[in-house]
């Protein structure tokens, strides 16, 4: 999508009789789903026949899986949505480089992918559940072990919820301001 904006290859995607915000969402889905299927299934199936305490374990509850599913479906949405707003601000710069490595880098350690949250200070805690980099990646997976359960895991569900809804808000808007600007040469 990147090389779609900076080699002029949006022109085209611009004359598909598509939504281009819905299309490069589901580009980008299906790249993640696929990377991520690829990477895990071996995973899982290697820790499905360690042997004890070492082997894969189900969720706590019936409960806890049935919210880890949601969960984690919104938790996949959430860092596209989030990607969304840096593939738009791409419409604006010469080269998207720098800002890829810082946002990927930024990704990854906020949500939890590198250092998990709960070892961050207290303080730095309470910022990361502000901002939706916690419930990417580390709320599906605290809902699965039965860490947050109930009225807990619910609520961070609808927390799920708001931010995918204003991250996707606020990209349909960016992409609707930068269509009108976008210039194509060549």
């Amino acid at each position: 999508i990147f090389d779609a904006i900076t080699g002029g290859n949006i022109a085209y995607e611009l004359c598909r009789p598509a939504d281009l915000y819905a299309m490069w969402f589901v580009k980008n889905l299906a790249a993640r789903l696929s990377r991520m299927l690829l990477r895990c299934l071996p995973i899982f199936t290697v820790a499905a026949f360690l042997p004890a305490p070492f082997n894969l374990t189900g969720p706590a509850s019936s409960e806890a899986g049935l919210l880890f599913a949601v969960s984690l479906v919104f938790g996949a949405l959430l860092p596209i949505s989030f990607v969304m707003l840096i593939y738009i601000a791409t419409f604006y710069m010469l080269s998207p480089l720098g800002l890829r490595v810082i946002v990927a880098g930024a990704l990854e350690f906020l949500s939890g992918a590198i250092i998990p949250i709960a070892f961050f200070p207290e303080g730095v805690q309470r910022i990361l559940y502000i901002l939706p980099f916690a419930y990417m990646q580390n709320a599906p997976f605290q809902i699965y072990n039965g860490f947050l359960s109930g009225a807990q895991a619910l609520k961070t569900i609808l927390i799920q919820i708001l931010w995918l809804a204003a991250l996707w808000l606020a990209g349909r808007f960016a992409m609707s301001r930068a269509l009108k600007k976008v210039v194509v040469q060549g």
